[in-house]
């Protein structure tokens, strides 16, 4: 959001807001260009690449305590 909000500025280049912020000159312009093709949608995470999951909900649910029944 910073790198977007810098880019804002009258006159910001690429280059200067990546000094400023202490990035690369890229990552101003990946950022920049995420925010002018989809507005602030285009700052939101994507899905991540990996290994498929091989733990289910089930598993990774809190244990019940041992003295409650299920209602």
């Amino acid at each position: 959001m910073r790198i977007v909000l810098a880019c804002a500025e009258p006159g910001a280049t690429n280059l200067g807001v990546a000094e400023a912020l202490g990035v690369s000159r890229e990552t101003v312009a990946t950022w920049r260009g995420r925010f002018t093709g989809h507005r602030l949608e285009g700052l939101v995470d994507g899905p991540r690449s990996g290994a498929p999951r091989t733990i289910d909900d089930e598993a990774v649910a809190p244990p019940r305590s041992r003295g409650a029944a299920p209602a």
